[in-house]
């Protein structure tokens, strides 16, 4: 495994309960409306959520029918998931294989950013072949205004986390060679912790 993607597992592992209590908050201060809207306008109900962390977004597409696989490199993540009753594979995201035209949807919130730059656009053309035609892909990332690399904080001490930030333009550019844009749109969040963040939210329909 790429260090990098180690150190950003080890800390997801290392600090679960504290990652999982921020995901809650994500989902209720910027998450939830977007995944509303997803589950509204999905066309079938196969669902692979790439990254799921402890599958808040899954648990949520679940209880509206749809049928959901979470894909996550934490272990620990992964057990939440289990624990909630969800249908889970731990391994990465680069690595995982699918038959093409698998998925009527695919869900990656705030995941694909903890890949280098130069490994995300092979990610989408994967993630593309897995949809079906017409399929929907949610996708959200973070424009923070700052280099990539290794972001460190003191709440989760002894750990960094790889990230990669994009402007609204790079993401278009990034998704066009394989999707139209549904809708796009920005959402800024001081979250209870008092962390600004700049959430950008596509949903994309695979050409």
């Amino acid at each position: 495994m790429d260090p990098y993607k180690q150190a950003s597992m080890d800390a997801y592992d290392l600090h679960t309960s504290r990652f999982d209590a921020k995901f809650d908050e994500h989902f209720d201060e910027s998450g939830q409306y977007f995944a509303r809207e997803f589950a509204k306008i999905i066309i079938g109900k196969k669902v692979l959520d790439l990254g799921s962390g402890g599958g808040q977004y899954s648990l949520f597409f679940k209880e509206r029918g749809l049928d959901v696989q979470c894909v996550d490199l934490s272990n620990e993540m992964i057990k939440l998931c289990m624990k909630k009753g969800l249908s889970t594979t731990q391994g990465d995201m680069e690595e995982i294989q699918y038959d093409p035209h698998t998925f009527d949807g695919v869900w990656a919130y705030c995941s694909l950013l903890h890949l280098r730059r130069e490994k995300i656009s092979p990610m989408i053309e994967k993630i593309a072949r897995w949809l079906k035609p017409s399929g929907l892909f949610g996708l959200a990332l973070l424009n923070n205004n700052e280099p990539d690399g290794f972001r460190i904080e003191e709440k989760y001490p002894g750990t960094k986390r790889w990230f990669t930030y994009f402007t609204p333009s790079q993401v278009e550019e990034m998704v066009r060679p394989y999707f139209d844009v549904i809708s796009g749109s920005t959402k800024e969040v001081i979250g209870q912790s008092g962390n600004h963040y700049t959430f950008l939210n596509y949903l994309l329909k695979k050409r």
